[in-house]
């Protein structure tokens, strides 16, 4: 069941929401409305019900063959895929163009990630992404510019006590300033005894438009979770904070740009363990034309269990020049990656696409 109060007057209406909401693979699937008018309540069509079974962002890659994906039958448990023929830690999972991943471990756990607040999915394999790393899932947040308001409330009930409920809202609430928010309360009582989760997730975006070809972002992320342990008494508990600040020039023509930082805090509990971890970095983009680079620079801190405290600091920086021709199209690119002083890895190739070979 999905609740809905849309502006009237408003181009953005339930059909945008939805879209953010399960990802465009999931986009313009029928349903029908029961209550006319500003709030409506909509029933999917039984071949369109399949979309609401994704419990996490990992299930938005589960029909992908190029990924692995785990399942370890508990909610709430970790979800990290990996590249068919390669370990979890040759993928990598970027949110708002910036690694996700867990302090220390450095992991991407897509289970933290709730599906309603995001607006594009995107995975790759190889290097034909421009990034280090043989997978690569790329996330962004949901996005519009329309006047709004919009609401989107969903609750859902399934099997074990599956009764997750979601929202986003959408304004306009200046000229040129636009906030949305969003939230996910995850809640089942679990296959196994003891296998129960909870917890809540909240979210929340502010963008000042700097006239048709830059904007400036600030994005705040709160997520608290707690999974049960089958066959023990041993409840995990994660509590994660993310602040985000970009800005982005991006014109139809000429230089484009983008710069962003961020910092997460994250602390794991799960008796005897007891760890704390947090990442400051940035971000940096430029293209032009055919040509084009990026930089990050990540500082990562914590204490591992037994009170072992750890500091890395780690980078990428890369560069790629694209050339076209009405018989192949041939991408160079050359970078490095890993942690700072001594330990960078260099990487460089070449890729000739001829198409009908």
């Amino acid at each position: 069941m999905i609740l809905s109060m849309v502006d009237p007057t408003a181009a953005f209406g339930l059909d945008s929401l939805e879209a953010y909401r399960f990802g465009p693979r999931f986009f313009a699937y029928p349903s029908t409305s029961i209550l006319d008018g500003p709030g409506a309540i909509w029933t999917l069509s039984p071949h369109s019900r399949a979309v609401t079974n994704v419990r996490h962002t990992g299930d938005l890659f589960r029909g992908d063959i190029r990924f692995y994906h785990p399942d370890l039958a508990t909610p709430g448990r970790e979800i990290v895929l990996s590249p068919l023929g390669m370990g979890e830690a040759y993928n990598r999972v970027l949110w708002r163009g910036r690694p996700w991943r867990m302090p220390g471990t450095w992991r991407g756990d897509l289970s933290l990630l709730p599906p309603n607040i995001v607006g594009s999915a995107s995975s790759s394999t190889g290097t034909l992404d421009g990034a280090s790393g043989a997978g690569l899932i790329a996330l962004d947040p949901v996005r519009s510019f329309d006047d709004g308001p919009a609401t989107a409330l969903s609750y859902r009930t399934g099997f074990y006590g599956f009764e997750p409920v979601g929202f986003v809202h959408h304004r306009r609430v200046a000229a040129s300033n636009y906030l949305r928010i969003g939230g996910f309360i995850p809640s089942s009582s679990g296959r196994f005894p003891h296998s129960a989760q909870h917890g809540r997730t909240l979210w929340s975006e502010i963008v000042n438009r700097l006239g048709s070809d830059g904007e400036v972002s600030l994005a705040f992320q709160s997520v608290r979770q707690g999974v049960e342990i089958p066959g023990t008494p041993v409840e995990r508990q994660m509590t994660r904070g993310d602040v985000d600040l970009a800005i982005s020039h991006t014109p139809e023509t000429g230089s484009k740009w983008s710069f962003g930082l961020y910092r997460a805090e994250t602390r794991l509990r799960e008796l005897p363990v007891n760890e704390y971890g947090r990442e400051t970095g940035g971000v940096v983009r430029w293209s032009r034309g055919d040509f084009g680079m990026m930089a990050r620079l990540t500082r990562s801190d914590g204490t591992l269990d037994g009170g072992i405290g750890y500091r890395v600091d780690d980078g990428e920086a890369s560069l790629q020049w694209n050339t076209r021709r009405p018989w192949a199209e041939m991408m160079v690119q050359a970078g490095a990656t890993g942690a700072l002083p001594d330990r960078i890895l260099p990487a460089g190739g070449v890729t000739l696409i001829v198409p009908g070979i």
